[in-house]
């Protein structure tokens, strides 16, 4: 066996045995993979085996998928989170979002960045965490291969009068082109710019344009609708994040 050393960040954790976890790390080398922590569920290695703890791992590969940790020594706990319920459900979600969309040692470090970053700013509250959600969203499925195309109408390639997005197909149409279709969200020129922008933007300049409340919510509900349509699923987290916003 080989001994590797990568940067991950926890994002499943299952406990096994007394002292033993099974993690799912997204690290920057190699991806997503599966590591079996030893005795990490206390002592020196507990803080950086810990849901969300970003830390550098030294892991050994076998001939099966499994990796089996050596060390670990955490570089950001994003104490904030721990504390906080709405932003832990926030933070479960988007890691529910990655490990559901991207498969075993298919290395790509732009989905780590976009889960690291969404991460930081809900600990930092700079943005408001519904912001975080849509551009986490939008962002990721462009990563995993679903990027949207909000460049202009399908049909005749107008910018203008934007007024319908297809979420099965990733397509806009205008006011003249638009179809009766199952899976359509109605939006306007604003959220067809908005999401142009997150899907096109630097990595670190996708959670920098305005939007109001209104649309801002509204935006939201679409965007964790075309998630579900291209994981093929409805996430449990969340639904616990609803519920908990729903209380607040």
């Amino acid at each position: 066996m080989s001994l590797l050393k990568t940067q991950g960040l926890v994002i499943k954790s299952t406990n096994f045995g007394e002292a033993s976890k099974i993690l799912t790390v997204l690290t920057r080398e190699f991806g997503k993979i599966q590591v079996a922590a030893n005795n990490v569920r206390r002592g020196k290695f507990m803080r950086g085996a810990q849901i969300f703890s970003y830390s550098n791992f030294a892991v050994f590969k076998g001939q099966k998928s499994l990796y089996r940790m050596n060390d670990v020594d955490c570089i950001e706990f994003f104490d904030p989170l721990r504390g906080d319920l709405e932003k832990l459900s926030y933070a479960n979600y988007f890691a529910d979002i990655a490990c559901n969309i991207t498969g075993e040692n298919n290395e790509d470090e732009r989905l780590l960045s976009l889960l690291l970053n969404s991460l930081h700013l809900l600990c930092k509250d700079a943005v408001s965490a519904k912001k975080i959600k849509v551009v986490f969203e939008l962002r990721s499925m462009t990563v995993a291969g679903f990027m949207p195309d909000f460049s202009d109408c399908c049909e005749c390639r107008t910018e203008l009068n934007i007024a319908s997005f297809d979420l099965a197909n990733g397509t806009i149409r205008c006011g003249n082109c638009i179809k009766v279709a199952p899976n359509i969200a109605e939006i306007n020129d604003t959220l067809r710019a908005a999401c142009l922008y997150i899907t096109q933007a630097d990595m670190n300049k996708i959670f920098s344009f305005d939007m109001s409340d209104e649309l801002l919510d509204y935006l939201s509900g679409v965007t964790e609708w075309y998630v579900a349509i291209h994981i093929d699923k409805r996430l449990r987290s969340l639904e616990y994040l609803n519920k908990i916003l729903r209380s607040v």
